[in-house]
């Protein structure tokens, strides 16, 4: 009996929680019921210096919910703003939606790539009304180079933002109708305060040209308050080369030509406006990793270690080169040391990784590098010209295998030379390869 009344009491229980299950169904109050709202999405797309443009049928479209993101209903993707359901249910909450051009985005690209993101709210019984504007994350870079750009049998112009993420315009590279060409540089979130320009150009009698110049936002003849202090993705530079002649200098016979240079301006729309603004642009040592050497002024007992890069420009403006070549031929550090040499220190810093782990076994990487006039240094006299202890001159030269195992690596390469004498003086100079 006591069993058995029990089980009626259990019975009656179910019964109750059965109940009260139903009758919460019919008046929604469930826990698992859910207040739902709408999302209606307008998308479109801005260039630099437009106002927003038709919507990007093609853009995939996320809708998350940072407070719930493995919930399913709170966390939609759809292929393509066309495909989507517009406007789409959602429970109550906080999300996040955002668009992007199809894919990843690429450290170069020849096509812009846009992104896009806003928060909203869902509330119970109403449609949020919510526009994204997707706008470019990477760089313009724009060329304009006039008709003289035709006579040269080769040009190299590269811009380097400071941290080896380097962009490289050639000869061979299609251009427009215009004589202009543009790509895409992804500068990274925070962008780049500074901008190096390096142009090497060779001349159709073979005389080659370096010039490197840099260019900061900071500088725009126009700023804005609501605008980035680096370059960032949005921002469109239009960079404008013309060749300038420089007259002979009758006091220098051996000049039997016009010296060629570069004048350089750019024009920049930012992000956040609408309006193009100049930029100044100043002499640059970056891409040559240091300055070239005076001679000396007051006779050679005033400076007994000289240094220079036989008037190539080479130590101000550094190499920049092609993966592959072709491969200056005139590249030379001249030393000339009067009192002897005692040691020749060679230490190679660099962008890549795989190539920094392949030399560092050759002593070339850590403390002061190793010491060509010594010993050690023997075997690596395929790579470079060694020197002779005691001598007074010696040239450090880029050797046809240095280039040819080096243009396999993509990167900034500083060649770190110090030169010390039999009394102990010292100077140094720096030699900036950029392949």
């Amino acid at each position: 009996m006591k069993n058995r009344n029990k089980w009626m009491l259990g019975a009656l229980l179910i019964g109750a929680l059965a109940s009260c299950e139903m009758k919460d169904e019919l008046t929604g109050t469930t826990a698992s019921s859910q207040e739902m709202g709408a999302l209606e999405l307008d998308l479109s797309v801005l260039e630099p210096g437009s106002r927003a443009i038709d919507p990007a049928a093609n853009f995939p479209v996320y809708i998350t919910c940072p407070d719930d993101p493995k919930n399913p209903e709170k966390n939609k993707e759809f292929t393509s703003y066309a495909s989507m359901e517009n406007p789409v249910q959602l429970p109550v909450g906080e999300y996040t939606v955002s668009a992007n051009t199809p894919g990843e985005i690429g450290a170069i690209m020849t096509t812009p790539y846009y992104k896009g993101s806003e928060p909203l709210t869902i509330s119970a019984g109403t449609t949020e009304q919510v526009e994204v504007v997707c706008k470019m994350a990477n760089t313009k870079i724009k060329l304009d180079l006039p008709e003289d750009f035709a006579g040269f049998q080769s040009w190299t112009i590269t811009f380097d933002d400071g941290t080896g993420n380097i962009l490289t315009f050639g000869t061979n590279e299609d251009a427009d109708d215009d004589g202009s060409s543009a790509l895409y540089w992804y500068l990274g979130e925070t962008g780049a305060p500074t901008i190096t320009m390096n142009i090497t150009a060779t001349t159709g009698d073979g005389v080659q040209i370096n010039q490197s110049e840099t260019f900061s936002k900071s500088d725009a003849d126009e700023s804005y308050e609501d605008d980035e202090e680096n370059f960032v993705g949005g921002d469109a530079l239009d960079v404008n080369i013309a060749v300038t002649e420089e007259p002979i200098d009758p006091d220098k016979p051996q000049e039997t030509k016009p010296q060629l240079s570069f004048d350089i301006t750019v024009d920049a729309t930012f992000n956040n406006t609408n309006e193009s603004v100049t930029i100044p642009v100043m002499p640059g040592v970056s891409g040559g990793g240091g300055t070239t050497p005076e001679p000396p002024t007051g006779g050679d007992e005033e400076e007994p270690i000289t240094i220079s890069d036989n008037g190539t420009g080479y130590l101000t403006n550094g190499v920049t080169v092609q993966q592959g070549g072709p491969y200056p031929t005139d590249v030379a550090v001249v030393m000339n040391v009067k009192n002897g040499i005692k040691s020749v220190y060679v230490k190679i810093k660099t962008t890549n990784s795989i190539f920094e782990s392949m030399i560092k076994d050759m002593g070339l990487v850590d403390g002061d590098g190793m010491d060509l006039a010594s010993e050690a240094a023997s075997e690596l006299g395929e790579l470079f010209k060694l020197p002779q202890p005691k001598a007074t001159e010696y040239t450090f030269t880029m050797s046809d295998t240095l280039f040819g195992m080096l243009g396999n690596f993509a990167g900034k390469h500083d060649f770190m030379l110090t030169v010390i004498d039999a009394e102990g003086n010292q100077e140094s100079a720096t030699l900036t390869i950029n392949i």
